[in-house]
């Protein structure tokens, strides 16, 4: 490659392939979609069909990194546009996974893979109008050596749900969001 030195690469998230799931605690699978809002945490409990937890995910498209590229860092901001009631009481923190669902967004919660699980945390829940940046660089650089074209991630709530009758939960802008400075960027530094 040439010889410039560190190069900045900043991507938005898919808008296609973003999104929000929803699922059972109980274990049965309830149905996600990128149309939905981006929101992390849970619903209000109900007693006779468990409570529905509530996770989002992002893609990046990378393919416009060469091959070979060693990353320096790469810092995954998202951008929290809202609460709802009490989420960092009710589920303590929000841990980010690195997951694989390839060119169409997971129709359940178990139709994609985790790579690695819990890479990052977000432990201030409850401040909305705000950037949250989490560390992606070992994940981005196992996307670049592993040849995907896109790096994808998951956010969930720390534990389950709290089982109170409110819904505790975070919201997130997602790459329809109108205003582009508060879309989901990834902001990578890397080498040839």
């Amino acid at each position: 490659g040439n010889n410039d030195g560190l190069q900045e690469l900043t991507i938005e998230s898919t808008a296609n392939l973003d999104g929000g799931t929803v699922f059972n605690n109980n274990g049965s699978v309830n149905t996600g979609s990128s149309a939905g809002a981006c929101l992390v945490g849970d619903d209000a409990f109900v007693a006779s069909g468990g409570t529905l937890m509530r996770h989002s995910l992002w893609s990046f498209d990378i393919s416009g990194l060469p091959a070979g590229a060693t990353i320096q860092s790469a810092i995954l901001r998202l951008f929290q546009s809202a609460t709802s009631n009490n989420p960092q009481g009710a589920l303590a923190i929000a841990r980010l996974d690195h997951v694989n669902y390839g060119n169409l967004f997971p129709s359940t919660a178990t139709s994609f893979s985790i790579l690695t699980a819990n890479i990052d945390t977000i432990s201030d829940l409850n401040t909305a109008n705000v950037a949250k940046l989490l560390d992606v660089t070992t994940a981005v650089q196992a996307d670049v050596n592993a040849s995907r074209p896109r790096s994808q991630f998951q956010l969930r709530p720390g534990i389950g749900t709290n089982n109170d009758a409110f819904a505790d939960f975070m919201v997130f802008t997602d790459g329809e969001t109108a205003d582009p400075s508060i879309r989901p960027m990834l902001i990578i530094t890397y080498e040839e």
